[in-house]
């Protein structure tokens, strides 16, 4: 995730050794360090049992990074909140499409908010 400059997180090795989360979460993305061993972070984690979401980065945050092309030498100038926007978009309509498929639901409405 690196529109967010993420530098740590979750690593998928330690994950791997925790069995509280191993057996509640599975994760659904990862991204690189970019140290020389190149080891993965959780980037997104979805649950097992219960349709609940972690997320190591920002989605909102992603949508207003742009690249400035002449630090990179670049000719094309590349506008990244398209992608982004698309990017958190996606997001939010995997959560809504979960949402849909669950059968659950409230007798008294109004306990939801206690």
């Amino acid at each position: 995730m690196l529109f967010n400059k993420e530098v740590s997180g979750l690593k998928i090795k330690n994950f791997n050794k925790e069995s509280a989360l191993y057996k509640k979460y599975k994760p659904l993305a990862v991204y690189e360090t970019g140290a020389k061993d190149g080891e993965q972070v959780i980037a997104i984690a979805e649950g097992i049992d219960v349709p609940t979401y972690a997320f190591a980065y920002g989605v909102e945050l992603v949508q207003f990074y742009f690249e400035n092309s002449t630090d990179n030498l670049d000719d094309h100038i590349l506008d990244h909140t398209i992608v982004a926007r698309t990017h958190a978009q996606y997001i939010a309509g995997l959560i809504a499409d979960e949402t849909r498929m669950s059968n659950h639901t409230f007798e008294d409405q109004e306990s939801v908010f206690t």
